[in-house]
């Protein structure tokens, strides 16, 4: 779905409509130091619906969910899915930039 996203959100560019904000990728790759993951933040960027990241706090592995009924449960999805790929550690939301919900 999200690879859908990124040929879509192509489409909006090459027509000069509005789309979201490549710069919001860069500043969650820069603040949170996961440079090696930015083209999955550009693809959870582009995903629809709410979502979520979540970080191991001892590495830079992290974790992603989309198209969520809420935030919350979101949230509650990519913890699981990051601590379910990589067992022992802790994962916590990453969240997302200031002004924005998730959605």
């Amino acid at each position: 779905m999200a690879m859908i996203m990124l040929d879509v959100d192509g489409f909006f560019r090459k027509h000069n409509l509005p789309t979201w904000d490549y710069s919001e990728s860069r500043a969650i790759v820069e603040k949170h130091g996961i440079k090696r993951w930015a083209h999955l933040i550009e693809l959870y960027t582009a995903a629809p619906g709410y979502k979520a990241l979540a970080k191991s706090t001892t590495s830079d592995f992290i974790a992603d969910t989309y198209a969520s009924d809420t935030l919350e449960h979101a949230k509650e999805r990519a913890v699981a899915v990051c601590q379910q790929r990589h067992p022992g550690h802790t994962c916590k939301v990453i969240e997302p930039p200031e002004g924005r919900d998730g959605n």
